[in-house]
């Protein structure tokens, strides 16, 4: 399985030369972890959204610059507290980030997310987590020289360990790392030109990848 992934578009990327980038890649998927928008409307969302479809499957979560109507509207393939069944993988999501000092838009505690994502989880095998705030203690976490990433999301990788984890929010922490059998990639901001590819099948290969390459 081939996977596009994007995070933190913001609202601020030439969709047009995005969705032709897809379509160049030829992935079975494409994967969004989060802020679509720039405290964008739910309209405007939907909008950015229908402008990357490809026609294969748009799997996102809202990050916590998005609406708060985008947590549980059902369009393209929502996984916000859900989970959805492609080519012999789970996809399970959690949007929003742990709290900010900026009180974003959608902010939850850390415990809510972990709770959240046991009840999805348990019993599932070939996981694949997509969460916009990445697992606290990565290099996918690092502002400013702290780790400032979600523990919830990092006690759930260490506990049911997911074979991936798309995750964003953490500009500055464009990268891939491991945390045992998990691979964790932040494949940086849309907005700034930056994705990533992943194929999996007995292994995980990850690349990140800019436009302006």
């Amino acid at each position: 399985m081939k996977l596009f992934l994007l995070s933190d578009i913001h609202s601020s990327f030439n969709l047009h030369a995005l969705k032709d980038k897809i379509k160049k890649e030829k992935a079975d998927a494409t994967v969004v972890a989060g802020d679509i928008t720039h405290f964008g409307t739910v309209e405007e969302f939907k909008e950015i959204l229908r402008a990357i479809d490809t026609g294969k499957p748009l799997i996102y979560v809202p990050g916590n610059c998005d609406p708060t109507e985008a947590l549980d509207i059902d369009y393209m393939i929502n996984i916000h507290g859900k989970k959805f069944d492609y080519l012999s993988y789970t996809f399970v999501g959690f949007g929003g980030s742990n709290p900010t000092p900026f009180s974003t838009r959608i902010e939850f505690e850390p415990q809510i997310a972990k709770k959240e994502l046991e009840k999805l989880i348990v019993g599932e095998k070939n996981l694949i987590l997509v969460s916009h705030s990445p697992p606290f203690g990565t290099k996918a976490d690092i502002s400013m020289g702290r780790h400032v990433g979600n523990p919830a999301i990092r006690s759930i990788v260490e506990r049911f360990e997911p074979i991936l984890v798309v995750c964003g929010h953490i500009h500055e922490s464009r990268a891939i790392d491991r945390v045992g059998r998990t691979f964790i990639v932040n494949p940086g901001p849309a907005s700034k030109g930056f994705y990533a590819i992943s194929e999996i099948d007995n292994d995980v290969n990850i690349k990140l990848r800019s436009f302006i390459e």
